[in-house]
């Protein structure tokens, strides 16, 4: 799931206005930030298939540290207090967290049983697989955020931000449809590096445009 966990940020963003709404943006968004840098450097494994370009072939192998329920809260409480210190808003500690679990309640919906629990020790994996149907794992998606978008932005901003989601979507429509029988980002470096470039692209332009 990729523009899906922003309709999270843009309902945490209408209970609470005077949290900035890229504080939220960010924390659904961090622990696509960080995997993408832990697989580079070899801390997280992911395979992809070349020659295959749907989300529901590529194997997360490994990635207990930025997508588990319990030890990436652990970890995600960092930067939530950070923010909560900068900003001088308490608040934002417990609703960064929430932010960031939401990701992997998401992700749980759609990936193929490789969702780490506990992230130590002889950990359970679980996911309800949408990818396997490409077609209706997008449209759902798409359907998600357009609704969250309306139902929760201001009326002057939702428009934007359909507009910008759905050229995002559609930027990554191929790993639903297969229309390229390839996958077009090549290698897992490729793809890590991608994911972060997509997410951090979002946060900035949510952050002006929205």
């Amino acid at each position: 799931m990729f523009i899906g966990h922003f309709g999270i940020a843009f309902i945490l963003s209408y209970f609470f206005p005077s949290i900035p709404l890229w504080i939220f943006l960010t924390a659904v968004s961090f622990p696509d930030l960080l995997w993408p840098i832990l697989v580079l450097i070899g801390k997280e494994k992911v395979t992809v298939n070349k020659n295959n370009p749907f989300m529901s072939d590529v194997k997360f192998e490994s990635y207990p540290y930025s997508h588990s329920l319990i030890l990436s809260s652990l970890f995600y409480s960092i930067p939530a207090i950070i923010f909560s210190v900068i900003l001088g808003n308490i608040l934002i500690f417990p609703l960064f967290l929430i932010g960031t679990a939401s990701h992997w309640f998401l992700d749980y919906l759609y990936h193929m049983h490789d969702m780490p629990i506990k992230g130590f020790g002889k950990d359970e994996k679980v996911g309800l697989s949408m990818w396997k149907n490409g077609p209706m794992a997008f449209f759902i998606e798409l359907i998600f955020y357009i609704v969250t978008s309306i139902l929760f932005l201001p009326s002057r901003f939702f428009l934007s931000a359909i507009e910008m989601g759905l050229i995002f979507h559609l930027a990554n429509s191929n790993s639903f449809f297969g229309y390229i029988k390839k996958n077009s980002l090549g290698g897992y470096k490729t793809n890590a590096i991608m994911v972060f470039v997509g997410y951090f692209l979002f946060i900035i332009l949510g952050g002006i445009l929205i």
